[in-house]
């Protein structure tokens, strides 16, 4: 029986717009309704991963959240505030060789400034080096708001800003394999790496993954990962989909991340323009 059911975003339940489908959150009620813990496991910030159902305050309230693919996790609204269940920001020394790399390569990126909260768990900021066509793209997508600071690499050298959860790279499209096959290279066991949309590459502490993130929702409830059910369509997912009880990857996942199905625990499901989660969850949840 599954007790939790962890979901990415981006792809698996939302669209292009940030826009869930009726059909998606109606099926994520019933699975509230059931009594089946929910987290959304995202690369986005808290406040971003929680954004698109905010029309739904009973269910957002009722929510876990697995944000910059699982760097930070918070449980949900208990007495008036979202409790941390987890954090790992990226290493003082790894980020200090990052930088000087990002520099070296004259990267366009982003600092994910994350501050304790008494509320909300945590307060979030994007800032970046500059505005380009890939922060234009995640305006459109996520409908966060940048600050753009030219002397952001200084600030982070001095120590003006505390270690991120996460950087973003944004190489763009054409560079994208490449920049992430240089950077994992590079930071080999000092950096988890992620490819995510068509131009970003993303970057946590090494031990950071959404499937420490599910370990850690499950854990908080006391339920064994084989009651768990993961599903998503990208390369950040594969941890969770690999790691839960059931994983279920959506049609529309690039090649390499589909052929991890094996019909056995990990399996294909329809597509997201297809319905893909709403019918996922029907057939593996709320039989």
């Amino acid at each position: 029986m599954i007790k939790l059911v962890a979901f990415d975003l981006d792809g698996t339940v939302l669209n292009g717009l940030g826009v869930a489908s009726a059909e998606s959150l109606r099926v994520i009620r019933e699975m509230q309704s059931a009594g089946i813990s929910l987290s959304t496991m995202s690369g986005r910030n808290v406040t971003k991963s929680l954004a698109p159902f905010s029309g739904e305050p009973g269910l957002t309230d009722a929510m876990h959240c697995g944000a910059y693919n699982g760097a930070l996790v918070v449980g949900p609204i208990e007495e008036g505030c979202r409790r941390i269940l987890f954090e790992q920001r990226v290493p003082e020394e790894t980020l200090s060789d990052l930088l000087t790399h990002i520099r070296e390569r004259g990267y366009n990126f982003i600092y994910y400034a994350c501050d304790p909260h008494p509320a909300l768990g945590v307060e979030e900021r994007y800032i970046s080096d500059r505005s380009s066509a890939s922060t234009d793209s995640i305006v459109r997508q996520v409908g966060v708001e940048f600050a753009f600071d030219p002397g952001l690499l200084d600030r982070l050298r001095r120590g003006d800003l505390c270690p991120p959860p996460k950087v973003m790279i944004l190489p763009g499209e054409n560079r994208r394999d490449d920049v992430f096959r240089e950077i994992s290279d590079l930071f080999k066991g000092r950096l988890y790496a992620a490819r995510t949309d068509m131009d970003r590459v993303e970057l946590m502490h090494p031990h950071v993954n959404k499937r420490a993130a599910l370990e850690h929702v499950a854990s908080a409830h006391g339920i064994d990962i084989a009651e768990t059910l993961a599903i998503g369509d990208g390369d950040n997912d594969l941890p969770m989909i690999l790691g839960a009880g059931i994983g279920l990857i959506m049609q529309n996942a690039p090649d390499h991340v589909r052929a991890c199905a094996n019909d056995k625990r990990i399996h294909l499901v329809p597509a997201f323009e297809e319905e893909g989660f709403a019918k996922a969850m029907r057939e593996y949840v709320l039989t």
